[in-house]
């Protein structure tokens, strides 16, 4: 009878060997019932593996970057939890209950480098300092819901992918999130029609609090303006 070979005890060369062609058969197979010539899988977390990826597909990887206003982000946060407070407790506030019980503490929960927008953020900015700016296209949330069909364009040219037209007035939400898990009701629900959205972030937020963001705010501009690397 056969035994399984030990792993700890093969040559490093091996295991690396042996790690990368089971990432890159999970990457091959995974969508194999997708009877679609391009999938795109949603996860804030890409920008952090393009390495990885690149080795495993042999190829340069293509990452969409959704980027908006970080106060206007905040601002969508906070409406949700003021929407849904009382009911259930998210992630976030269970693990820091005291800081949750402000309008600052919250935000720098947020923000911090272990959370939702703050390691999203990060990781971004990472990327780009590994020199993988080429590897991103940032659709800003301002163009896309003002300018809809300027940003799926520049989304085409960017992934080289034929243009087809688009129902902006009628978008179906076909993917359902299981936002429960984060007891945070809403946090992926859509609109059905693309159009501009007005920024909220002075109501909510305060001027006084949205001025400390300001600085990061738009942090994406800075990547392509030479104010950083």
């Amino acid at each position: 009878m056969d035994t399984l070979p030990d792993y700890r005890a093969m040559p490093e060369a091996d295991r690396i060997n042996r790690k990368m062609n089971t990432l890159r058969g999970i990457l091959a197979h995974y969508y194999d019932d997708i009877e679609r010539p391009v999938v795109f899988d949603k996860c804030r977390a890409w920008p952090a593996y393009i390495e990885t990826l690149e080795d495993a597909l042999q190829r340069k990887v293509k990452i969409l970057v959704t980027v908006r206003d970080l106060r206007d982000v905040l601002t969508s946060l906070e409406l949700l939890w003021r929407k849904n407070k009382g009911k259930m407790p998210t992630s976030q506030e269970s693990q820091n209950i005291f800081m949750f019980q402000t309008l600052l503490g919250r935000c720098n929960v947020y923000c911090s480098e272990n959370q939702l927008l703050g390691v999203a953020v990060n990781q971004i900015k990472d990327a780009v300092t590994r020199g993988f700016r080429d590897r991103l296209e940032f659709v800003d949330f301002k163009v896309l819901t003002e300018t809809p069909s300027k940003a799926m364009k520049n989304i085409y040219g960017f992934l080289d992918e034929p243009e087809f037209a688009h129902d902006y007035d009628n978008v179906e939400q076909v993917i359902q999130e299981d936002d429960y898990a984060h007891n945070f009701p809403g946090l992926h629900t859509i609109r059905t029609k693309v159009e501009k959205v007005k920024s909220q972030w002075r109501e909510v937020l305060g001027e006084k609090l949205g001025m400390t963001y300001a600085p990061e705010a738009l942090f994406w501009k800075k990547f392509d303006s030479g104010e950083e690397s």
